[in-house]
């Protein structure tokens, strides 16, 4: 359920303080279009020219469950570098500031709530509230409730700071109406240009470097992660191309992790399984620098299927490697729409895991 904002804005008034205790509200980078490394809540880009997604988070609320929150982003953090960030907006479509409902870990997943984003003016307002009897209990986990996509200028270097404006434009409620005391944040650090060693080329061990993206970065995006073995696909435009590293499926999205050598083969024959792409989407594995690698792949009804053995300059024990999945959207006429799509780990032994005829 949306409410206006002004509603909003009211019945935030309402409440009493208290300074009995806060919460913490972090921006928090996740991915860019381009070649990026990521450290707690600090990303590193080799240029600008590229766009930047981040999302707000909050934690540590407790003992009491949290009612609402409230986050404001300072954007005077867009002109603390050197060049200009500056909110993504997509004509006649969802622009780079929203709140992605279908998220499991949103903290207000499942409940009807009252919330949105208030895009004007720069400081934009990330806003929601739900009803007493729906109160969330601080579980220890940072909870999600927005994102923000920025446009790094081109030409643009140094360091850009990007945090909250402070309480009461950001600030969190615990039930019954109790306002909390001044929240502690936790800024994002975009790093431009050479690290500290002076090497211009930030990937480290999870390489997120690919060169088609770093030439064409409104061509590239990383896909959506909605749950555990289940993807989200989405473009804006056309053509369009999502990446999603194994590394990072490895650490997050597959349970239990991808196995490592054992008594057999070593790498052995990874198997993965994709449903749902109907069509729309092509799936295709290329190694970080968009390379073709040798791959076996079969589709059954709705089910594609991929396997491969990572070379030995590119395995990396536990995380199958420096390797890439591709989705290219293969119409136009798909632009907007979202699929969902199941994405699991089915096999890791001394041979294919192929389905039988």
């Amino acid at each position: 359920m949306r409410t206006s904002i002004r509603c909003i804005l009211i019945s935030f008034a309402s409440f009493t303080a208290s300074p009995a205790f806060g919460i913490v509200i972090e921006l928090r980078p996740v991915s860019s279009t381009g070649s990026y490394t990521i450290v707690d809540n600090e990303i590193t880009l080799p240029a600008g020219g590229v766009g930047v997604t981040l999302e707000v988070r909050v934690s540590d609320w407790g003992p009491a469950p949290l009612r609402a929150f409230q986050a404001s982003i300072d954007s005077a953090g867009y002109t603390s570098g050197d060049g200009t960030l500056s909110p993504l907006v997509i004509p006649s479509a969802r622009d780079g500031a929203f709140i992605d409902h279908s998220r499991m870990d949103y903290v207000f997943n499942g409940v009807d709530v009252s919330d949105g984003v208030r895009t004007a003016p720069d400081d934009y307002m990330y806003f929601g509230a739900i009803g007493q009897d729906h109160c969330r209990t601080d579980s220890g986990d940072a909870k999600y409730v927005g994102t923000l996509i920025l446009n790094v200028s081109a030409g643009a270097s140094g360091v850009f700071t990007v945090g909250f404006r402070p309480y009461p434009l950001s600030m969190g409620v615990v039930c019954p109406s109790v306002v909390l005391d001044e929240p502690e944040f936790i800024p994002a650090t975009i790093r431009i240009g050479p690290g500290d060693d002076g090497d211009s080329d930030p990937c480290g061990l999870f390489v997120n470097c690919f060169d088609f993206c770093d030439l064409n970065p409104t061509l590239c995006h990383p896909v959506k992660f909605i749950d555990i073995e289940r993807l989200g696909l989405i473009c804006w435009h056309w053509p369009c191309r999502l990446i999603d590293f194994l590394p990072e499926n490895c650490k997050v999205k597959w349970p239990g992790g991808c196995p490592g050598c054992g008594a057999g083969l070593c790498p052995p024959f990874y198997t993965m399984q994709f449903d749902g792409l109907d069509k729309a989407w092509t799936v295709r594995l290329l190694d970080v620098f968009g390379n073709p690698v040798p791959y076996v792949q079969t589709e059954r009804g709705q089910s594609t299927i991929i396997s491969f053995r990572p070379s030995r300059e590119h395995y990396i024990e536990g995380s199958i490697g420096s390797y890439m999945l591709v989705f290219d959207l293969n119409s136009p006429k798909h632009v907007g729409k979202e699929f969902t799509i199941g994405a699991k780990l089915i096999d890791a032994g001394d041979r294919p895991k192929l389905p039988q005829k």
